[in-house]
């Protein structure tokens, strides 16, 4: 990670082929996490006593917090919650209940319509979606705001 950050100026032409590459294929090693176990209390003879700690690769996380800074440009939405600091379901369920008591103070009708999308990307085409996203990330200008 020091190397990451202390040479981003010098490396940021590469981290951005490399990034754009990642879009339509992210290299296995970066999905392999080095779990070790960490002493909580107790007897460190009880397995129980320990929690586990993953190591992700530090190049992983950097694409990661990038795609999620990227996103977040398409999602500016004002009821937006997901991906958002200070934003959870508890934000999102005040904001649905305040602007359902302003339709009904203005008598108007409101109709609540909730759908489970959670099993939704099990059946998502991955190729498809793939080359989409390639599509959106790698055209015009918006390829080099990607990168710091």
């Amino acid at each position: 990670m020091v190397v990451v950050l202390d040479f981003h100026k010098i490396l940021k032409v590469p981290y951005l082929k490399l990034f754009n590459l990642c879009l339509t294929k992210i290299p296995k090693i970066w999905k392999v996490a080095l779990v070790k176990p960490l002493h909580k209390s107790g007897s460190k003879l009880d397995p129980v006593n320990y929690r586990p700690i993953s190591n992700l690769c530090s190049l992983e996380k950097v694409y990661e917090k990038l795609i999620l800074k990227s996103l977040s440009n398409f999602s500016d939405g004002l009821h937006q919650h997901g991906f958002k600091p200070n934003h959870s379901t508890t934000t999102a369920m005040l904001t649905l209940q305040e602007i359902i008591s302003t339709k009904l103070d203005e008598k108007k009708h409101v109709v609540v319509y909730s759908l489970d999308l959670s099993a939704a990307f099990d059946m998502l085409r991955v190729d498809i979606f793939a080359n989409m996203f390639k599509d959106i990330f790698l055209a015009g200008s918006y390829r080099q705001s990607l990168i710091f």
